[in-house]
Formats: C-alpha cells, structure tokens, sequence
C-alpha cells in the first residue's frame, strides 16, 4: 500500500496472476480492507478445505484465518517473494524485530520455549478418527471372513491386523491435515496412542490373571465376555480421565512452511516494537496508520476492528489489541495508543490466556476484558 502496489478499497482478484477462490457471487468484490478488517465473509478454517464466503463482504464481522491466508497469498503474488522474505524487509529488520520468523530461522528456534497442552486434546485427535476407522476396516474383514470361512468369529491375527491398519489409515489422514504445519502434533498421535494400547494391553492383562482366580467367571463365557467389556470401558474412562488432568510439554514445531495462521515466531520486546510502531509510526505514512487503529466495522458497543488490529472501547480510552491462540501458546498485546501505555504478555501454555489477561490488567489498570471472536 505504502508504495502503490496495492489499494485498500479495489477487489483483492485484479492484483493475483491466478486466482485464489473459488468462482463465487461475492468472490470479486472482496477488497484488502475487507479480509483486514475480517469482514470479507470468509470464515476461519485453518486447514484452507472449506472456502465458502457466508455473507456480503463488507456488511458483518466474522474473525477469518482464512482471510489472513488471502492476505499472504496476495502479498506473495504481488511481491513474487515468500512471505518470510517480505516480512524480514519490511518489518522485522526496520523494526529491529531479530527474533521474529515465521519460519525456522536458527536464531528465533534456539531459543524458541516448548509449548504445553493437555494430553488429551492431543490424544482425541488420534482415537476419534481412529475408532471411526476401525469400525469401517473391522465391518469389512468380518464380512469378508463370513463369506470365506463362513464364521463371524475373527482369528487374533486378523483383529491385530485390523487394528494395525487402523492405526496406519488414521496416521497417514492426520499427516495429510495438518502434518505440514503442525509435525510436532503428529509425533504426539503417535506417542499417546503408543501409551494408550501400552496402557489397554496391560489393563487386559491384569483383568485376565484376577478372572483367572474367580472359577465363577472364568467358566461362564457370556458372564466373562460382559465383564471384560465392562472393565475396559471403565479403563478406558480412567485413561481419559488422567490424559484431561495431565499438561506437559509439546515437541517444538519444525515446519518451515510459513503461514498467516499460527506460525509466526516472536517475542515479548519484539511484538512491543510491533505496536509502538502503529500507534507512533516512523516507517508507516500518517494516513494509513490512522486507519489501522480506526473502527473501520463495529462490532459492538464495547469492540470494533481496525485495519488488521482490534479495538476495545473503554472509560480509559480506545485500546487496539491481539490475541495470540494457537495450539499450545496464548498471548495478549494491547495498547492505549492516546496515554503511549502497552503490554505485551506471552504464555507457552494452552491455559494461558487467562493468566495472561490477568498479568495485562495489573499492568494497565482497570477492567478491560479484551476478546477473541
């Protein structure tokens, strides 16, 4: 924008050498400010399948990833450089930002903290598709051992075997996902259902050796078929149960794809530069930055969006914000442009934010519950 390449107000398309959306009624007529000001109508799929622009650009609000997506894409297309190459020129360098990536520079990743989850999340990711799959792959084998054997009853091997496949399928689905982005994730499937079928196996063990000593049970098939069943559901509860009260560390992502949702490596000094440089521009012409922290849509009577940034309306004053939520990591960077007072609060934990309001509240004074649409 700054040096003509690009206008706020005309449609994103007539800038791309090859189009980004699918052909639509409103596709045409979104512009830079739209999908800044998440107002483009596109929605927030961070996986960039579901495409679909829900509303009018320009008449509503709705917090679009994926409109962050399209601004890359556009920036790239024009620039005819990846976005990492645009952002150091720009941005980062000028602003003395040396410890900001969005992909794996080695001076960001050496000192890059270790976020952290609960397991379970991570685990659920794995055994829903998983179940779902199992079921599938174990309704065909027993289909096909009727029609060969002519038995429903399934050999160990082939319940093995379909439980293998299982895993294999649902592995190489979450690969495909988000394996690019996020590998970290896909090395902590694999650990948490490692640890699951470790914990189940044993389970059954020990279920067999007390069976074992219980005549009653052990020579009434039904009786025993039902409370094996029973006592692996109640494992499977008592698994969950410890995954959702357990929070560790999650591998440091390696992705060198560099994204507008979520990969974007920074610090607390660098992002505070950020935000001193829009509200007391020296790179920025005075019209833009007045723009970037003017309600260009109204959300409510408490919030607005401005040209990329959100702001709170207060007693105290307009504050322009940013939440930063991505998988295991949670921040807040705000600022009270007219009174120069901001904070910047970074979390390595899922359960972050909350503490990280709270060290921004004591930091600035005052009630001010800024929000994540």
């Amino acid at each position: 924008m700054e040096d003509g390449k690009l206008s706020l107000d005309e449609p994103v398309h007539i800038y791309l050498k090859k189009p980004w959306l699918p052909p639509s009624a409103f596709a045409d007529k979104i512009t830079l400010r739209h999908l800044l000001s998440h107002s483009s109508g596109l929605g927030d799929d961070p996986f960039l399948k579901n495409k679909d622009i829900v509303f009018e650009p320009g008449t509503d609000f709705l917090y679009s990833g994926l409109g962050a997506e399209y601004v890359r894409e556009l920036i790239e297309q024009v620039a005819e450089k990846p976005l990492e190459e645009v952002a150091q020129k720009t941005v980062f360098n000028p602003l003395g930002m040396s410890s900001s990536s969005f992909i794996n520079e080695t001076n960001v990743m050496t000192h890059m903290a270790n976020g952290h989850m609960r397991y379970l999340l991570t685990f659920l990711a794995f055994f829903i598709p998983f179940i779902s799959i199992q079921i599938i792959v174990g309704t065909i084998t027993l289909i096909l051992n009727r029609l060969f054997k002519r038995r429903w009853q399934l050999a160990w091997q082939l319940k093995i075997g379909v439980t293998a496949l299982a895993f294999i399928v649902t592995e190489l689905l979450l690969y495909i996902l988000i394996g690019t982005p996020f590998p970290n994730l896909i090395w902590m499937t694999i650990l948490c259902a490692l640890i699951f079928f470790t914990y189940l196996f044993l389970s059954y063990i020990l279920f067999q050796r007390m069976v074992s000593l219980i005549k009653i049970i052990h020579q009434k098939k039904v009786l025993k078929a039902t409370i094996t069943t029973l006592w692996m559901v109640i494992s499977l509860i008592i698994f969950l149960t410890i995954a959702n009260s357990s929070t560790g560390p999650v591998p440091i992502n390696n992705s060198g794809e560099a994204s507008a949702i979520g990969s974007l490596r920074s610090t607390a000094p660098d992002l505070a530069a950020f935000l001193i440089q829009l509200t007391n521009p020296q790179y920025l012409s005075k019209d833009i930055s007045s723009q970037i922290d003017s309600a260009q849509v109204n959300i409510n009577q408490n919030f607005s969006w401005g040209l990329g940034i959100g702001i709170q309306h207060t007693i105290y004053g307009d504050a322009i914000w940013q939440n930063a939520i991505t998988l295991a990591f949670r921040g807040i960077m705000v600022m009270y442009p007219n009174e120069g007072h901001g904070v910047v609060i970074l979390t390595n934990s899922e359960s972050g934010l909350q503490v990280a309001y709270d060290v921004a509240e004591r930091a600035l004074g005052g009630q001010a519950k800024w929000k994540f649409f």
